[in-house]
């Protein structure tokens, strides 16, 4: 019996025992059965198909030298949903392993000779499940190339400066205004330790980029930091990213620019409290610190009397 027509009379068994081990991998325990199926099956239908078609010598001498046909990109369309999904692109690579071995095995089974057409169908399926493979994993790097320019084009025109962290807090990443922050260009930052001296963060930041990497708990605050346009504020935060076996994986550090808004609020603070034309404090003023002043007094007091002896 030819592999094509076979896999089609036995759909259900090659993916029930494909199923078997799928469900062993963990992001697949929760997806309903049709949604782990449904690709595969796809995917075995259109290397069935493609099967089915003749190839000469010469189709074979060219196979290795033709651009992806859109029935290859089919099946691999199966181990992209898969990654896109959250597999990891070993685990989907370990799929169509899986998958192979189950549709050889049972067609071994029932195969009674070796004939030469069992050879060429069985050569054929592991070239187009290695298609398949290579497929998936340049589309996945045409995928992840994309998303990191994106990323970048983000994050290089966000105005907050932005850094992130691998587990061992290097820098991995740190966007333009960053780099104008600190007046270093991003190649001197990537690959440097965030805590080391030779990356002029502040010491409360540096304190709390260790902390945050060892509690994995977020932190935010404000802070002054000294660059090349003399020393801003900063309202900060930082964020620990868990891998899914819940170890650190990155941490994203966000500096947002206060010293703005510092500056008027303390212009506005002055204005309400000073004499426009003298500058001398003003009533609002006095009676702000003479309500200080009696709170103080009224707590020291109370401090007093409790520590008065009894009886």
């Amino acid at each position: 019996m030819r592999l094509a027509p076979f896999i089609r009379a036995n759909i259900e068994p090659i993916l029930q025992e494909w199923e078997g081990f799928a469900r062993s991998i963990h992001t697949a325990r929760h997806m309903d059965q049709s949604a782990l199926r449904d690709h595969a099956c796809n995917m075995l239908l259109t290397i069935a198909d493609e099967l089915d078609q003749p190839q000469s010598g010469e189709d074979q001498e060219q196979k290795p030298k033709r651009r992806r046909s859109t029935k290859v990109t089919a099946a691999a369309g199966h181990g992209f949903h898969h990654h896109s999904s959250g597999f990891s692109i070993t685990q989907t690579i370990s799929e169509f392993r899986a998958l192979r071995a189950s549709v050889i095995a049972q067609w071994k089974d029932r195969a009674i000779f070796v004939t030469r057409e069992f050879a060429d169908d069985l050569i054929r399926f592991n070239e187009a499940i290695d298609q398949a493979v290579n497929d998936l994993v340049s589309r996945y790097a045409v995928e992840k190339e994309r998303h990191t320019r994106l990323f970048d084009s983000i994050l290089g025109a966000s105005p907050d400066a932005i850094f992130v962290l691998d587990a061992e807090c290097r820098i991995l990443y740190a966007n333009q205004t960053m780099e104008r922050l600190l007046g270093l260009r991003q190649k001197e930052m990537v690959g440097g330790h965030a805590c080391s001296s030779k990356l002029p963060f502040t010491t409360e930041l540096k304190h709390q980029i260790a902390r945050v990497a060892d509690h994995r708990q977020g932190h935010h605050g404000e802070l002054t930091q000294s660059g090349p346009r003399g020393d801003r504020q900063f309202e900060w935060c930082l964020i620990p990213v868990e891998a899914k076996d819940h170890e650190l994986e990155n941490t994203v550090g966000i500096l947002h620019d206060i010293t703005e808004r510092k500056l008027a609020e303390e212009e506005i603070w002055h204005s309400a409290n000073h004499d426009l034309l003298t500058e001398l404090p003003n009533r609002r003023l006095f009676y702000d610190r003479l309500e200080q002043g009696c709170l103080a007094s009224i707590t020291l007091s109370g401090r007093r009397q409790l520590k008065w002896p009894v009886g």
